[in-house]
């Protein structure tokens, strides 16, 4: 099975370097414009599905996506982006400024610091596992594009290529970027990574 991943296109909270986590942000127009530059890039490709995170900034770029194929999208919270837990809709100035020694914490070591009612990293790889899973089932000669988030997809082509639970993710994922891996039983292979030629 072909399956394409593409990051939702940009929203305003994008701009400001906002942690939008599992809060809905729509996209802005540059983000709109991005999604039509990713239903221009999938053109050539016979989709059979697409699914999305039912968050706002990634069915929008679906829906973009989806009309321009005069075809149906179908939402779930499985792909929805991780969640930052009290920081989501922070910045990081805003972070020093509502929680200034979580603030501190973060700046030495962002990586490992827990942060108040973020996702449990155990429940955050549950989601990724039940995605293979999920697309693991489909038959080998289908197309498939799931529209979702930065660390999910980094989070996904992590565990598919490398079989590795948990950060360090590996892969960069721009804004409205394309990937797509091949599924083949239990071999994994990628076909390209982080693909902005589009934009």
């Amino acid at each position: 099975m072909l399956l394409f991943l593409a990051r939702h296109g940009e929203t305003e909270a994008n701009c400001e370097k906002r942690f939008q986590g599992q809060v809905n942000y729509p996209l802005n127009s540059r983000g709109k414009k991005q999604a039509e530059q990713l239903a221009k890039r999938l053109r050539g490709y016979h989709l059979q599905e697409i699914y999305t995170s039912d968050l706002q900034r990634a069915e929008e770029t679906a829906r973009i996506i989806a009309v321009s194929r005069d075809k149906s999208f179908f939402s779930h919270p499985l792909f929805r982006e991780f969640s930052w837990g009290v920081i989501e809709g922070l910045t990081r100035r805003e972070i020093m400024s509502v929680y200034p020694c979580l603030g501190k914490r973060m700046e030495k070591n962002f990586a490992s610091e827990y942060l108040p009612a973020q996702e449990n990293s155990s429940c955050f790889q549950k989601r990724i596992k039940q995605a293979s899973v999920f697309f693991g089932n489909f038959s080998e000669n289908k197309s498939i594009l799931l529209v979702s988030h930065g660390r999910f997809i980094n989070a996904f082509l992590t565990f598919l290529l490398l079989r590795r639970d948990g950060p360090p993710f590996s892969f960069p994922v721009a804004l409205a970027s394309l990937s797509a891996v091949m599924l083949r039983g239990e071999g994994v292979e990628a076909v390209f990574l982080d693909d902005v030629t589009h934009l």
